[in-house]
């Protein structure tokens, strides 16, 4: 009798190959999902927090946005748009205002944050308006 009767692998061999090949596969799903989480919370970082003072010398109530001609630091004038949301905290002294308490004119320090991926660009967070 030449050759072997049975082809193929011995008993128990397969159920064997399968367990371990989803022993890998199940490892290696929890390797890559656990790191992917770190890898993410890692790479948002908050936008910094900086600060405008000047004159107010537009509010637009239909873009809910001021325009504020700020002093830099070289002695040049600029003119810098910001948006005011609902969360927007604006302020006289101890007063807290709106948006339509805002006048042309006002002396103010504008609290704000730069978002490099929104449309509106600058978010202003606090308004203070100087006290006359």
């Amino acid at each position: 009798m030449a050759g072997c009767p049975f082809k193929g692998r011995p008993r128990g061999e397969g159920k064997m190959v399968n367990k371990l090949a989803a022993l890998l596969l199940i490892s290696g799903c929890l390797f890559f999902s656990s790191g992917h989480s770190t890898c993410f919370a890692q790479q948002y970082q908050a936008p910094e927090v900086c600060y405008a003072r000047g004159e107010l010398i537009n509010v637009s109530f239909v873009n809910s946005s001021i325009t504020l001609k700020a002093l830099q630091p070289d002695g040049r004038h600029d003119e810098i748009t910001f948006f005011v949301t609902p969360h927007t905290k604006i302020n006289r002294g101890s007063l807290f205002l709106s948006i339509s308490d805002l006048m042309e004119g006002d002396e103010i320090i504008v609290q704000y944050r730069e978002l490099p991926m929104a449309f509106s660009g600058r978010k202003a967070d606090r308004i203070d308006v100087k006290s006359i």
